[in-house]
């Protein structure tokens, strides 16, 4: 998605920076702190004051670290405002190996291959507050992402279908993650297979609507 059309359909729009694949973050990972600096004030200026933030993650990467730090300086030198957030591929801590699994089914690869997509340091689980302000004792300003978060639930339309949408996502994503848990632990039955999936196709239907 280009500048062009974020500047067209911007309104009602609360935007982040994104995690270390975004513009911001690139540049800063590369210390190009003035690149940083010119695209942060570029999406600022497209999605208006308060509504473009700029986003601290950390999963234990130490690049991520790194861009972290240069995250509070940008901020204090732009205005922009900082929120914390992680990324969240599972739900629970104890996820992360059926994600594993899940990973290499999509991907049509082996637990043991090491040319595979992989989610490294299983920290990609749902964090509760407590353990979001631990992780950022220097950033207590990120705590502005549950403000943000109920902006978003206050200018939301069609709320009840989208909730609708994440429930059944979820209940489909639990039922799935409860069947690898099982084939971690060797317990299958005979239909699992078919069972798995049958699931990745309501997900996929449900991560279209």
């Amino acid at each position: 998605m280009d500048h062009e059309v974020l500047e067209k359909y911007h309104e009602g729009i609360i935007a982040l920076s994104a995690c270390l694949a975004g513009e911001v973050s690139r540049y800063l990972s590369r210390d190009m702190y003035e690149e940083a600096k010119e695209a942060a004030l570029r999406y600022r200026d497209i999605f208006g004051e308060g509504n473009f933030y700029l986003e601290l993650q950390d999963h234990g990467d130490l690049l991520q670290k790194k861009v972290n730090q240069a995250m509070l300086e940008l901020s204090k030198d732009t205005g922009i405002k900082l929120v914390a957030t992680n990324d969240v591929h599972y739900t629970y801590e104890e996820d992360a190996k059926a994600h594993d699994i899940l990973l290499c089914i999509q991907t049509a690869k082996k637990v043991h291959d090491t040319d595979r997509m992989k989610y490294e340091g299983g920290q990609f689980f749902l964090k509760s507050e407590e353990q979001m302000r631990r992780l950022f004792p220097y950033a207590p300003e990120g705590g502005r992402q549950y403000r943000t978060d109920s902006r978003c639930l206050q200018r939301g339309t069609g709320v009840q279908s989208y909730q609708t949408s994440l429930c059944m996502m979820y209940l489909r994503a639990t039922e799935l993650m409860s069947i690898l848990r099982n084939f971690v632990k060797r317990d299958l039955k005979k239909d699992t297979k078919s069972r798995v999936k049958s699931l990745q196709t309501d997900l996929s239907m449900s991560l279209r609507l």
